[in-house]
């Protein structure tokens, strides 16, 4: 299933990961910013995101922007962030299947 999210080929290695993980600073504002390539056409998937400050307790989380870039045909790159209250954040991404 994750294979087919990310637009990627089972039978062949992969040289980065499917996601990235980033921080920014802005004044008294730190995001925390994840980004992968998602395949258009894998609609029986769905993507959530949880919150944890201590890597135990997970929460349900709405990023606070999204950004979506169409790379290819079927491959678009999502960008979602979300922002931090001054404290450690941990954000992971959630994928499931859509229906039975």
């Amino acid at each position: 299933m994750l294979e087919s999210f990310y637009n990627r080929d089972p039978r062949s290695p992969e040289a980065t990961p499917p996601t990235s993980m980033s921080s920014t600073v802005s004044g008294a504002t730190r995001n925390v910013i994840i980004t992968y390539e998602h395949n258009r056409f894998a609609t029986d998937t769905i993507v959530t995101y949880e919150r944890s400050t201590d890597l135990n307790t997970w929460t349900a989380a709405k990023p606070a922007a999204t950004t979506i870039t169409l790379i290819d045909f079927e491959t678009e790159q999502v960008t979602a962030t979300f922002p931090t209250n001054g404290t450690q954040l941990f954000i992971r991404l959630c994928v499931g299947r859509i229906g039975p």
